[in-house]
């Protein structure tokens, strides 16, 4: 596009002379179409023009479709195991489903081998010793079953006894300075209360206030009131029935030892230190001692 500027700016810059002469030449060519473009061809000794301008950068062309997928990679490595989740909350409640059906019966097992066991007598007591090597098996007869039936009984009673007087010993122990008469134990803490006050006491360590039922216990009983030397109170009284004295089940007395002329209105009893009684008023303070 360059020539042609180039070209034209040749040929002005000629002789007019030679501008006719050339003139003549075209003038004297017939062209057959007007419209021919007609380029001049640079002189042989005419100098190269300059380079053109660099021209700005254009805008920016529209973003083209996007391309097809790539092939797929290879598998990358397997992460380590996260943590547990949070356990998830219970499931319904379903209804209880139907019971199956009976399984059939099972075989009869064998018949049981023979041990060595002990005799039982009649009060329940071992004959391991001189029964040694025995073969016990179980009654068959009715009569074997009853007798079994006996000793188990009777073994029972002899427990029961054995737990009845661990039981009260525990009892005593827990209740400081006492004395033990054949099954009963005396024993005091060294209080002082009415009577009302005296037989709580002894409730509330599962005991109950004196009852001399033979002179042996109310010779236990004198022991500990000389040792304090305080009358104490005895469980027995006459409130229910004036001038009739009573143990606390309300039976009779088996055994008394009343001083002589005692027949005031009062409805306790107290003990000396003789081991004589004599009633005074309910409301007076006296020796605690608790009868187990």
């Amino acid at each position: 596009m360059l020539l042609l500027p180039l070209s034209m700016l040749l040929l002005l810059t000629q002789s007019q002379s030679s501008l006719g002469e050339e003139m003549d030449v075209y003038s004297e060519k017939t062209l057959t179409d007007p419209c021919t473009l007609v380029v001049c061809a640079p002189p042989a000794d005419s100098l190269r023009g300059h380079d053109g301008r660099d021209e700005r950068e254009g805008p920016r062309g529209e973003k083209g479709d996007q391309g097809r997928a790539g092939t797929m990679g290879p598998a990358g490595a397997i992460s380590p195991q996260g943590p547990s989740g949070a356990r998830g909350p219970p499931g319904l409640k379903r209804d209880r489903g139907t019971p199956g059906e009976k399984g059939a019966k099972g075989e009869t097992s064998v018949p049981g081998k023979k041990v060595l066991g002990a005799l039982v007598d009649a009060e329940g007591t071992s004959s391991h010793a001189s029964h040694a090597g025995s073969v016990f098996t179980w009654p068959h007869s009715p009569a074997e079953v009853a007798t079994l039936r006996q000793r188990m009984t009777n073994l029972e009673g002899v427990i029961q006894r054995l737990r009845n007087t661990v039981s009260q010993y525990r009892k005593a122990v827990l209740f400081p300075d006492g004395l033990a008469v054949g099954e009963k134990i005396f024993k005091t803490s060294g209080a002082v209360k009415s009577y009302s006050g005296a037989r709580q006491v002894c409730r509330e360590a599962e005991g109950q206030l004196p009852s001399p039922r033979s002179a042996a216990e109310n010779e236990a009983v004198t022991q500990l009131i000389r040792a304090r030397n305080k009358h104490a109170y005895l469980s027995m009284n006459d409130i229910s029935r004036e001038g009739r004295f009573t143990y606390p089940t309300g039976q009779s007395l088996v055994y008394s030892n009343c001083a002589p002329g005692n027949k005031g209105p009062e409805n306790c009893l107290e003990i000396y230190s003789n081991g004589n009684w004599n009633d005074i008023e309910c409301t007076e303070e006296r020796l605690v001692i608790c009868e187990f």
